[in-house]
């Protein structure tokens, strides 16, 4: 019921595509990863009646949909684009996007690393270099002292800012948390921005915040739109019903003032 409520907004923004984070399943050992069974029709397929027959939806594959009994093979069946890596990459406009499969854990982008910088170098000329992935490497919620999220997100980060990466979104920690610009080193001549997008209908779990958070909104479902010009990056979090909870632009124009705003990670201190 809470996703048909999310998905009834989708439609009044004319999205051209639709990209989610993970979890488009409830899964579990005792589900079935049958398109037909009840976890698809109720979780995914009826919410998204009449929005994803005209629209292009691009997946991401979280733990719940891959840890399912054959929930990988349904994944792969439903979404031919994954393929049999479960990573991907596309380029819409002036948007290059990169799909990468950390279903459990943030360290699992190591044996994609090689892949993520050839493709990335590929994408050069795109204005804008977004990256999806379910596990969030930084959050404040739930699993922000976990090894799944820590073991790895350095290293993750550190190349991030040297593919230059401009937008991360992600899953996994059900809540909504946008952080200020991060690098890797004081010395960065750029800076991410790490969005967590989180909860759309299953449990919440809360986020406190610290520091690096710019914004936090805990136990309320939502959605991301962004619209994309060669020159800006403008990127509103909307409620179920349809009340604007945070609003935040990346423009080519103030990158200077974006990266002297950016502040550097440090993990002793991260998540206190």
């Amino acid at each position: 019921r809470r996703h048909k409520e999310v998905a009834a907004n989708f439609l009044r923004h004319q999205p051209e595509l639709i990209v989610s984070t993970g979890d488009i399943l409830v899964g579990g050992v005792m589900a079935s990863s049958s398109m037909f069974g009840n976890d698809w029709t109720n979780n995914f397929f009826g919410p998204l009646k009449g929005i994803i027959e005209g629209v292009p939806y691009y997946p991401t594959v979280g733990n719940h949909d891959q840890d399912l009994k054959d929930g990988a093979a349904g994944m792969k069946m439903a979404f031919p684009q994954l393929g049999p890596s479960l990573y991907y990459s596309f380029d819409y406009h002036h948007v290059h996007f990169t799909v990468l499969h950390c279903a459990n854990r943030v360290v699992e982008f190591e044996l994609q690393k090689q892949w993520f910088i050839k493709d990335t170098e590929r994408a050069k000329d795109a204005d804008w270099r977004i990256v999806i992935l379910h596990v969030s490497p930084f959050t404040t919620g739930k699993y922000a002292e976990n090894e799944w999220t820590v073991g790895g997100r350095k290293e993750m980060l550190e190349t991030f800012v040297k593919q230059g990466v401009n937008l991360v979104l992600s899953g996994h920690d059900h809540s909504y948390q946008r952080f200020y610009p991060l690098k890797a080193d004081a010395g960065d001549r750029h800076a991410v921005l790490f969005i967590v997008t989180g909860l759309a209908g299953t449990n919440p779990y809360f986020a406190k915040g610290n520091s690096y958070s710019a914004k936090v909104v805990n136990d309320i479902d939502h959605f991301c739109v962004i619209n994309v010009t060669p020159k800006t990056l403008d990127i509103t979090a909307y409620s179920n019903d349809n009340r604007v909870l945070d609003h935040v632009v990346l423009s080519k124009e103030k990158r200077e003032e974006f990266i002297r705003s950016g502040m550097v990670w440090k993990e002793r201190i991260a998540g206190r």
